[in-house]
């Protein structure tokens, strides 16, 4: 049931003025601390304490050209879709190599970006506080991270649902949400409501809200995509209460706003040119836009992928991957002021996603694609191409040269984890009944507890938090051996 509240925002003007005379705090100890390739540091406990989210946690990837007591790294917030997750991203986005600190912020079932079952307040009550503020949960990021030393420019990197909310983020661009860049996948800006959500900074296009930032923009759509429609209007996630007042923009008046806000002189005009595309073994065209003339070597590019849905954010582009090179290539771009560098080679690292987007039909979201199909299992969260779906075995949890049995791959392995855990025999405690509750992602895709591999319950029974708080697989964890603390099951 949703409830109806009363506004009770305070003025923009106030909160605008507040955030320009009370910066970030440093203390003289503050610094962007090392962490290893596929090991990110937790930043739950700073950002996500008060906040009405019940899955909340912030991971944070320092590589070590970026660390010590300022940083002019570009950060990168990486978004995923609804009903996705952060997990896979310490392991494919390749921040150690590229140069960049990411930040892996976890939603709640997505971003509230429209009107969500899960959800207390309507869509246009901006002064709740029982819904996630999407605008104000990215911003304390970016103020904690500014308070370490990090001064390098901002971009986010969204999918699907994410891609809505790099959207968003990029429309209220300002003092709390320095935004230089965005690259949205397979999602683009709402064409109404003005507004939506909590908080102020829940603006859906640029101008609104009194931004006169100019942002760059990648954006790549599939122009068969049957749940994010490129020639804009309704959407099935909008089909519940309130979703009547969404609707998205055409593709092309997306991009229309964004080189007008951006002033470029190319705006009504698009410079045009036709790649080749391919996924999953099949290829088409791709039509690239380029807004040309942007002044202060601002980009605006638009892919529309002939024929692809909603898995187009995986496509590779004349050879060349969209996740991650042609992103991290245009995010180089405005890094160097509009001056294109040398185009990327080829790369053979999978893409992001929860999903393999073997049926480029399927609409059910995850990370990169909601085209996943439960009963074929094919998810690199859980498994690379070459292995069969009743394995379960995920080559993010795999190594060639290393044999299940021996797995002690430091990417899993948590520095304040003892090698004795609760859970076996030497347990003197009194024991408890324990159930096992599988997480959301199995749920959706059929998959219990008792039948994942060993490999999967070791990287997540006790190494993960979300897991630790949620205590998922509980008996199944106890009886292999890797028991959360505290917990005996009888």
């Amino acid at each position: 049931m949703v409830r109806n509240f009363t506004s009770r925002i305070p003025s923009r003007a106030a909160c605008a003025a507040l955030l320009l005379l009370t910066p970030p705090l440093r203390t003289a100890s503050a610094s962007l601390s090392l962490n290893g390739e596929g090991r990110p540091q937790s930043l739950t406990d700073v950002i996500c304490p008060g906040r009405p989210r019940r899955e909340c946690e912030v991971q944070l990837d320092v590589p070590r050209a970026c660390s010590g007591a300022s940083s002019d790294c570009p950060i990168v917030l990486y978004l995923h879709g609804a009903g996705g997750n952060i997990d896979e991203f310490p392991g494919t986005t390749g921040v150690h190599s590229a140069g960049y600190i990411g930040v892996y912020p976890q939603g709640e079932d997505g971003w509230n970006t429209n009107p969500k079952d899960i959800n207390d307040c309507r869509w246009d009550d901006f002064g709740c506080t029982e819904d996630p503020d999407e605008g104000d949960f990215i911003a304390s990021i970016i103020s904690h991270l500014r308070s370490l030393g990090a001064g390098g420019n901002v971009y986010a990197v969204g999918f699907s649902n994410g891609s809505a909310l790099a959207h968003r983020l990029a429309a209220n661009a300002g003092p709390s949400l320095p935004i230089k860049g965005i690259v949205g996948m397979v999602a683009n800006m709402l064409a109404s409501p003005t507004r939506s959500g909590p908080g102020v900074l829940n603006y859906n296009q640029p101008g609104n809200s009194g931004n006169t930032l100019p942002v760059s923009v990648l954006s790549v759509m599939g122009t068969a995509d049957t749940l994010i429609p490129y020639n804009g209007g309704s959407s099935e996630v909008f089909q519940v209460e309130g979703g009547d007042a969404f609707q998205f923009l055409p593709s092309l008046d997306a991009m229309q706003i964004w080189a007008q806000h951006n002033s470029c002189g190319g705006a009504n005009s698009p410079e045009t040119s036709e790649q080749q595309w391919s996924m999953d073994g099949r290829s088409g065209v791709a039509t690239r836009f380029v807004y040309t003339n942007c002044p202060n070597g601002v980009l605006v590019e638009h892919y529309a992928v002939q024929g692809g849905g909603h898995g187009s954010g995986d496509a590779v582009i004349d050879g060349v991957s969209m996740t991650y090179d042609i992103a991290y290539n245009f995010i180089d771009r405005v890094e160097a002021g509009g001056v294109p560098p040398p185009p990327p080679p080829p790369t053979s690292s999978p893409p992001p996603g929860d999903g393999d987007d073997d049926d480029d039909d399927e609409e059910s979201e995850d990370n990169n694609s909601m085209d996943n199909e439960s009963e074929d299992f094919e998810s690199e969260e859980f498994q690379s191409e070459d292995i069969q779906s009743e394995d379960f075995e995920s080559e993010v949890f795999q190594s060639e040269d290393i044999q299940s049995e021996d797995f002690e791959s430091e990417e899993f392995q948590s520095e304040d984890v003892e090698s004795e855990y609760i859970g076996s025999e030497d347990f003197d405690g009194e024991c408890v009944e324990c159930f096992d509750e599988p997480t959301p992602w199995m749920v959706k895709n059929d998959h219990e507890c008792e039948s994942a591999p060993e490999r999967f319950l070791e990287s997540n029974c006790r190494n993960r938090e979300r897991w630790r708080r949620e205590m998922y697989c509980m008996r199944t964890c106890f009886e292999r051996g890797l028991g959360y603390e505290g917990i005996d099951c009888c």
